[in-house]
């Protein structure tokens, strides 16, 4: 048999082993790499060209917009490494993959005289013979390099166990306790990503398998996790069951389950219970995971009333529209009221009140006031909360105007070795507004890796990033993509409605704003003055504009978005007033202004260049 051959025979063997069941992106990705080196083709593997013939993918794929490629790449990587540690450690060809590169490189072993290194262009090399004492040099060297290869420590962090936690089912009579099932995998992930040797992947990838039946593989490919947490629960009165079982994605192998019958009022301890089996499971030989249910330092709830307040405001967070968002705030704070130590509850209530001040629901300075109280009680009872420390960075950045408090804020949420994915997106989107794009992107394809189906938060950065940069080609492939995860996206229609203002399009125009009376229509007010301003009659524009302005003291708009309006209808004046405005309220957005493409008629005003100087732009 000739060496390719054995290559390949090696190959089918890997593909065969339970480790790479399943996952056809991977098994496509190694035949393409192992046929095209032994073809002598190996040199002129390329990101671009594997993501094309591989991964589908078009001619013009940005691999800083979509990371199909690296991402496959490390999981392959980890894979060929754990099934060279078990079923593969006597076989006789042994296919590795050199980080940094896409070429193959195969290991022989022959009988006792140890392993012959050679690249696949190499194969058909006659044999020569050369001196014994050169041998023998070659052979010490070559050992040592094995034992070291053997003994040295784990770099590629895509090796560690990865977990993700789906949507528990509700088999109570009536779908009342839904928020029960959603907040308990909700906190669930919370508490299992308090580990700092697994990775979790976000809620909000996890919770777009919510309903819908798919086979567990392929869960674990989409969301790049290794095991997963499932269960049920059915309540009767104030008791509960609940059945949870964590399970091998690679070939749906259930590594526990069990039956918890338990009371609203010892479900936190149950939480704990779950938390620490999961851990102690994934994480052999880990303090987190072999810590005791009654000793784990996770942080829930110690009051059972506080704790079921908290689980509703939770799922009423996730729902995301104003009305939900302030419901669990008058929720949280009933919550904290009951447990002062909560710290879940804290951080909760910050987080809403931000997200109250993104989606201008109501006056942001307000909101920032607020929610900085709750992450000052949050870092009191636990300084090292990366959560904390990115929400209060992004209080410094946006409420204060103080860049080097939010820079060390934004140090402290990404120090741990797995920080989370609001970290990652909330460092990005500061530094995208100072105009440091290439290390912004870099931060938000690090949250994908931990949230990878999220429509909101990276992506809306990432398109966002793109349209400052006036690379609307770009951002239309990020928009595209949440448009794919979610067609009724409210965040990928206002990017698109950016784009089409900013170049004229008035006919997508027209449909954006169809899109707008269905699914935001609070906002259809303000889109419509936009339209008129820019396709349709300045009059009528102009006229809708200062209406809107009597109706703002009643139901808050954000004024860097009426500027928008008065910078198209090129009225300078009225325009910086509501930047004005905008600054004064701390909106976020107003840090757009140097870089947004529909002030550029008004951007040499000595008010508008004002403006940004005493913001702090660069």
């Amino acid at each position: 048999m000739s060496r390719a051959d054995s290559v390949r025979e090696q190959m089918d063997r890997i593909l065969a082993d339970p480790l790479f069941s399943g996952a056809d992106r991977r098994a496509r990705l190694l035949r393409f790499l192992v046929e095209e080196s032994l073809n002598g083709q190996g040199g002129s593997l390329k990101e671009s060209l594997l993501a094309l013939e591989v991964f589908g993918r078009t001619g013009d794929h940005d691999p800083k917009v979509d990371s199909v490629v690296r991402v496959e790449m490390g999981r392959l990587r980890s894979r060929l490494i754990e099934y060279y540690a078990q079923a593969g450690q006597r076989d006789p060809v042994r296919i590795e993959i050199p980080k940094g590169r896409y070429e193959p490189i195969f290991v022989f072993r022959e009988g006792d005289a140890g392993p012959l290194a050679e690249t696949a262009h190499e194969l058909p090399a006659p044999r020569r013979r050369y001196p014994i004492y050169v041998v023998a040099a070659c052979a010490l060297a070559l050992g040592l390099a094995v034992l070291a290869w053997k003994s040295r420590p784990s770099l590629d962090t895509s090796a560690a166990p990865s977990l993700a936690v789906l949507p528990f089912l509700n088999f109570s009579n009536d779908g009342v306790q839904d928020y029960l099932a959603d907040s308990l995998a909700d906190e669930l992930t919370e508490i299992l990503a308090e580990s700092k040797a697994l990775r979790v992947v976000a809620r909000t990838s996890a919770f777009q398998f919510k309903g819908r039946s798919q086979d567990v593989r392929e869960i674990g490919r989409r969301l790049n996790a290794t095991d997963i947490l499932e269960g049920s629960l059915q309540q009767h009165g104030d008791q509960l069951r609940l059945v949870v079982q964590l399970i091998r994605s690679s070939d749906g192998f259930h590594i526990w389950s069990h039956i918890y019958d338990t009371s609203m009022h010892d479900l936190p301890q149950v939480e704990t219970q779950v938390a620490a089996s999961t851990a102690r499971a994934l994480l052999p030989g880990n303090t987190l995971g072999n810590s005791d249910a009654a000793d784990a330092p996770f942080h829930t709830g110690t009051n059972p009333e506080a704790h079921d307040l908290y689980l509703r405001a939770a799922y009423l967070f996730h729902q995301g529209n104003p009305e939900a968002l302030t419901r669990a705030a008058d929720l949280t704070r009933q919550a904290v009221q009951l447990d002062p130590a909560f710290i879940r509850a804290h951080l909760l209530l910050a987080k809403t009140e931000q997200s109250l001040a993104s989606m201008n629901a109501e006056p942001q300075r307000v909101a920032w006031e607020r929610s900085r109280k709750s992450l000052d009680t949050v870092l009191a009872l636990d300084p090292s909360s990366s959560e904390a420390h990115a929400s209060l960075a992004l209080h410094a950045y946006v409420a204060e105007w103080d860049w080097p408090k939010a820079e060390r804020e934004f140090r402290l949420a990404l120090a741990p070795a797995r920080p989370p994915a609001n970290a990652h997106s909330l460092y990005g989107w500061s530094l995208m507004t100072r105009k440091q794009f290439d290390e912004a992107r870099s931060h938000f394809a690090a949250a994908l890796e931990i949230d990878p189906l999220s429509v909101a938060g990276s992506r809306t950065n990432m398109a966002t990033d793109w349209i400052l940069e006036r690379n609307y080609s770009k951002a239309r492939q990020v928009i595209d993509g949440m448009f794919e995860l979610n067609p009724q996206s409210v965040a990928a229609s206002g990017l698109f409605g950016w784009i089409q203002l900013i170049q004229g399009d008035c006919s997508g125009l027209r449909g954006t704003l169809g899109q707008v009376e269905r699914w935001n229509p609070s906002d259809l007010e303000r889109a419509k003055a936009l339209f008129e301003a820019k396709c349709g009659q300045p009059d009528r524009a102009r006229a809708m504009l200062a209406e809107l302005d009597k109706h703002m003291a009643q139901r808050y708009v954000s004024p860097y978005l009426v500027a928008w309006a008065y910078g198209i209808l090129g009225d300078a004046a009225k325009a910086v007033d509501r930047l004005d405005q905008a600054a004064d309220n701390h909106d976020s957005l107003i840090f757009y202004i140097k870089l947004d493409p529909l002030f550029d008629t008004i951007r040499s005003q000595p008010r508008f260049q004002d403006l940004a100087k005493r913001i702090g732009l660069p």
